[in-house]
């Protein structure tokens, strides 16, 4: 399983500036499409959203937002394609005049905050002509993760049945902008047999309680739950999450019925209690934008259970034009994690290999052969390194960890932090029969 907090939702907003004008008695009318290939949910280009059309600029800014879950354990591929539109049948991109395309990936988009792309044909050559270009902002969706804890607990509510106590339960609702609706948001269960309830706690995003603005009216209804009848309505409170947060550790409101307004002394319903906690559930990305350091460390496999690299059907097998599995694993996952290093350089160890140097099987060995200076840089220095290993490392076996685990662990330990004290550290397996990674040390503050 994937920990929830590596995957957001983001929000993309799109400009283009300089567009190729393809209309003879008017400007072109443009249009962006997006297509996403991740390589699990889609393993080719995928249409997911188009924008808006934007009649006769060659400079438009797109209201519409493209929105996406964004999973940092993929390499999630974009490709937007710019259109200027000729007819009313949107999907139908023949019948329109293409302007131009930009590649990227939602990691470097990420990275960067705000992105200029050129556009390029759809060889991928640019367009030095015009000097086309889109500007992508993207972010995560805000506040998104601001939730609060809310507990409810009532007291002295009046008997609504005849042979037995009060069963209540009680639903809240938020107010439209435009003041006029009131919308379902959330309904406790039912606390049986009782004039002083107690409600479970729950826990609920301040966007859907509120739409983020803690100014917007709540109305929170009371009722008696009857079985085989409709329910009795007990009474109601209105209030707002800024009125709550003012009047902890708990707010107190009286139940009233709309008939009770204007009545010096309207009939007791009881009183609702009302303990919140505002708080924010961090994501990967608020690490990443508050200068979190991600550092890798690779470990590769050479046992002999691999198959003899001269084999073609080794996993270790290096032929002329050919890539194998490890290579294939390392360019992907090296790819995926190469925007989020802070300095470009891996630690790369090799285990279960008979190290020529030594003639000795060695559990934990740099592979650049160097015991002092074991890192190499970038996803190319790792291939690289992983190549020229056969010249100095023999498979053999058995398959321990340990060693390496350690040594990658004291290497996190020995680790300074810097007064933000924001550092992750990543070790990442590549084995015959399985890849895998974890985070050897997590010390973050945002």
């Amino acid at each position: 399983m994937v920990d929830a907090n590596i995957s957001s939702k983001i929000e993309m907003f799109v400009s283009c500036r300089r567009l190729a004008n393809k209309d003879t008695f008017s400007k072109s009318d443009p249009m962006v499409t997006l297509f996403l290939k991740d390589g699990i949910t889609y393993r080719t280009f995928q249409l997911i959203d188009r924008t808006e059309v934007i009649d006769n600029d060659l400079n438009p800014n797109f209201k519409k937002r493209f929105v996406m879950d964004y999973h940092f354990e993929r390499r999630q591929e974009l490709v937007f394609k710019v259109f200027d539109v000729d007819s009313t049948n949107l999907k139908k991109m023949a019948d329109h005049d293409f302007l131009g395309m930009a590649r990227t990936t939602i990691g470097d988009l990420i990275s960067r905050g705000k992105a200029v792309l050129p556009l390029t044909d759809a060889q991928g050559r640019k367009l030095k002509r015009l000097n086309s270009v889109m500007i992508v902002n993207c972010r995560e969706i805000g506040d998104t993760s601001h939730r609060c804890k809310i507990t409810f607990k009532g007291d002295n509510l009046p008997k609504m049945d005849l042979f037995g106590r009060c069963d209540p339960y009680l639903e809240i609702y938020k107010q439209t902008a435009d003041r006029k609706q009131w919308l379902h948001v959330k309904k406790t269960e039912v606390c049986k047999y009782t004039y002083n309830p107690r409600w479970k706690q729950f826990t609920i995003t301040l966007a859907d309680l509120c739409n983020n603005d803690k100014k917007t009216p709540l109305l929170v209804k009371c009722w008696d739950w009857d079985k085989g009848s409709s329910p009795d309505y007990v009474g109601h409170f209105e209030t707002t999450v800024a009125d709550l947060e003012s009047k902890q550790p708990i707010a107190e409101f009286h139940l009233r019925k709309d008939k009770d307004k204007g009545k010096k002394r309207p009939k007791k319903r009881g009183k609702i209690g009302v303990q919140m906690i505002l708080y924010k559930e961090h994501s990967f990305l608020d690490y990443i934008k508050g200068g979190c350091e991600v550092n890798l460390s690779i470990a590769i496999d050479f046992t002999a259970s691999n198959g003899d690299p001269r084999n073609p059907r080794s996993l270790h097998y290096i032929g002329p034009g050919h890539a194998n599995e490890y290579q294939k694993a390392i360019a992907t996952i090296g790819n995926i994690l190469t925007p989020y290093d802070t300095d470009n350089k891996y630690p790369v160890y090799g285990f279960g290999g008979r190290v020529k140097r030594t003639g000795q099987v060695e559990h934990c060995f740099p592979l650049t052969m160097n015991d002092y200076d074991p890192e190499v840089s970038g996803v190319g220095g790792v291939l690289q390194a992983y190549r020229s290993a056969f010249n100095h490392v023999l498979l053999s076996g058995p398959t321990y960890f340990s060693e390496v685990v350690a040594t990658a662990a004291a290497k996190a330990s020995a680790t300074e932090f810097s007064s933000r004290g924001q550092v992750h550290k990543l070790f990442l397996f590549f084995s015959d029969f399985l890849i895998f990674f974890f985070w050897l040390r997590h010390h973050c503050k945002v």
